[in-house]
């Protein structure tokens, strides 16, 4: 769920569904429900606003990025990014909308916020699940599955360049950023995965007293 300044709403979204996404919005006072919406998309995730009136929505399962108006939820444009964009974030001070792709095409991304115009791509970790802007540091952060944090230097705008990998544990996918100083907490539990049965399908089941939180300092 995201909150939106603009409308002073929040927006919960549905997981991945056959055929359809729902939004739930809510006045943020009163935790009211105020309407329901539904996008013929599999699979949503959570939008990101501009503070202005516009929300920008990625749908996974088809590479688009949909540019919605904050008030009526009503589609103004579509921007096809190329890979399955699960991450969006707004940023201000560039006019950029930064996302990342997750799946068999893990990718950062940075679109111009009025066009959609991709203004740069890098390869990212695989099983990508948090993603963090540090502005202080001009650094993007995203966390993977596969183990790895994936670091991204931001010179201005346009200017994005991978600064380097950092091993975390496997299944470390978790992430939120400590917005004082920097520090990014990644947590994890051990766990087991059992053979693929006929359909190829695992189940992991997790140790008990293993939850860890993992932290690392900016530097």
């Amino acid at each position: 769920a995201i909150y939106d300044p603009y409308t002073r709403q929040i927006h919960a979204i549905t997981g991945t569904r056959p055929e359809q996404s729902t939004w739930f919005t809510l006045d943020a006072a009163t935790g009211k429900r105020l309407k329901t919406t539904v996008f013929p998309f599999r699979k949503m995730d959570d939008p990101a606003s501009d503070g202005k009136g516009r929300l920008f929505a990625p749908a996974r399962k088809d590479g688009i990025v949909l540019v919605l108006d904050a008030r009526t939820l009503k589609e103004t444009a579509r921007w096809a990014v190329g890979c399955a964009v699960s991450k969006v974030r707004y940023q201000a001070s560039t006019h950029r909308v930064l996302g990342a792709c997750a799946t068999d095409t893990p990718t950062f991304f940075a679109l111009d916020a009025d066009t959609g115009r991709i203004v740069s791509r890098l390869p990212i970790g695989y099983g990508l699940d948090g993603f963090a802007i540090d502005e202080v540091r001009q650094r993007i952060v995203t966390s993977n599955y596969d183990g790895t944090l994936t670091v991204i230097d931001q010179d201005g705008a346009d200017g994005f360049a991978l600064r380097g990998t950092v091993s975390t544990h496997m299944g470390a996918r978790m992430m939120a950023m400590d917005e004082r100083d920097g520090r990014l907490l990644v947590v994890n539990a051990a766990f087991t995965n059992t053979a693929p049965n006929a359909k190829g399908e695992t189940t992991k089941t997790y140790h008990p007293d293993s939850f860890v939180v993992l932290t690392y300092a900016p530097k």
